[in-house]
């Protein structure tokens, strides 16, 4: 009965995540009947999910909600609950840095400044506020929980570091490379014109994001690529150009991200058939930022062109 308990527990969060990324991908123009359906059936019965919240019960798709719902709030105008969402989705797992950085990043524009500085502040505060006390009286294990342990975490997965001769060598400056990346990323961003992120190409960015943290991230888990498929269909349904019955490109790319990072653990093994597999993570990550990068200089080009 554990699993069916974890059902009943996650099934309203996950049915709330594909409502949402229906929801923002129709923000431009309403979803025709039954694509709407088609996208939300993708999403919920997608294996990355199940695999994260109904066989693992993990948090995966509770970050990726809080996310998606921040960046919800942020479009409405509403700056605010933004950064409540985005100080939650940082109290659930770290990883909500990447998208964190590149959305924030984003804020940094002229017109978006004021908006973006107070929903940094509340996040801040709402991460911050019930680890104050830890971090006055326990600081070396609030480090080792955020720092240390990720320093001491050995290679694992199917990742990009295991096909250099030393992988834990090559990935200590794993995490550092991340943060740049995303930084870099945002500042990018930040360079885009008008008040809606999605509209300036923020689900692409979101993808780019996912894919630096897949791509050089030092240990990966099945349910790690859950947040890249969910913001694959965002940004592929949101910059439609025709409607489609299933939205097949995000569908098959969100399969293969399951079938080659899935299969049991294979920790910080190093053979020919890992290298062979982290390889095709690889080439698969590479295609799926190359279509990111056309997106965004997509929609670049429709921003730059005048009204």
């Amino acid at each position: 009965y554990g699993q069916a308990f974890v059902l009943v527990v996650t099934l309203p969060l996950d049915i709330l995540l594909c409502r949402t990324v229906v929801r923002l991908a129709e923000a431009r123009t309403t979803l025709a009947e039954p694509g709407r359906w088609h996208l939300f059936l993708c999403l919920l019965f997608s294996p990355l999910l199940w695999l994260s919240s109904v066989r693992f019960g993990h948090n995966e798709s509770a970050m990726v909600l809080l996310v998606l719902l921040g960046i919800a709030a942020g479009e409405r105008g509403r700056p605010v609950l933004s950064g409540v969402l985005w100080g939650l989705a940082f109290g659930i797992k770290t990883t909500a840095v990447v998208p964190a950085l590149v959305y924030f990043g984003w804020g940094l524009g002229r017109e978006r400044r004021r908006a973006m500085a107070i929903a940094v502040a509340v996040s801040a505060v709402v991460f911050v506020g019930p680890l104050l006390p830890y971090l006055l009286w326990r600081r070396e294990q609030v480090a080792y929980a955020l720092v240390g342990f990720e320093r001491l975490r050995p290679v694992g997965g199917y990742v990009l570091w295991k096909l250099l001769p030393d992988p834990n060598a090559a990935a200590t400056q794993a995490n550092a490379l991340l943060l740049a990346l995303s930084v870099g990323l945002g500042l990018v961003m930040s360079r885009r014109r008008g008040n809606s992120f999605l509209a300036g190409g923020g689900a692409w960015a979101l993808v780019l994001g996912q894919v630096f943290l897949l791509l050089f991230g030092k240990a990966l888990f099945i349910w790690y690529p859950l947040a890249a498929s969910c913001f694959l269909y965002l940004a592929c349904v949101y910059d439609r150009k025709k409607d489609a019955a299933i939205p097949l490109v995000p569908l098959v790319l969100s399969l293969l991200l399951w079938v080659v990072q899935g299969g049991g653990w294979v920790g910080d093994t190093v053979n020919s058939a890992v290298q062979v597999r982290s390889a095709i993570w690889g080439v698969l990550l590479l295609a799926i930022g190359a279509m990111a990068i056309k997106g965004l200089r997509d929609s670049a080009a429709q921003e730059a062109q005048p009204l």
